[in-house]
């Protein structure tokens, strides 16, 4: 059975689950509406084969480990907000970061302008790996 991915229509909350050819529709882990399917490649697990095949005999447990740190992070940095206020929080928190990672580009760019560097420059040092 192939791995969708889907969306929540309420709380935009992406996430994937293993479903049958043709069902497109899931309930959301986060707030229990309804989810749609949206546009990947489907992940293909058939017969005996499983993730332990594809990737390795621990990868279900490493990939259960990572959910539930990635939950317990959820909770703490959240607590039991509404999944609304966790989706606009969650927004401000990745704007904040973007937000300094362009003024960490303003200084970097700003160095290269002193030092005369040109985009001519970056493209010859990237083409020749010097």
């Amino acid at each position: 059975m192939p791995i969708y991915e889907f969306i929540c229509k309420d709380c935009g909350q992406e996430f994937e689950e293993q479903k049958k050819y043709g069902d497109y529709e899931a309930d959301c882990p986060l707030c229990g509406a309804k989810a749609k399917k949206i546009m990947s490649a489907p992940s293909i697990v058939t017969g005996k084969e499983t993730v332990d095949t594809f990737i390795g005999k621990d990868a279900e447990q490493r990939w259960m480990a990572i959910e539930e740190r990635k939950n317990k992070r959820t909770k703490e940095y959240f607590g039991n907000a509404p999944a609304q206020e966790i989706k606009v929080k969650d927004q401000q928190r990745i704007t904040n970061i973007i937000q300094k990672q362009n003024a960490a580009m303003n200084v970097i760019n700003q160095a290269k302008e002193k030092l005369g560097v040109t985009k001519k420059d970056e493209l010859n040092h990237a083409l020749r790996g010097r």
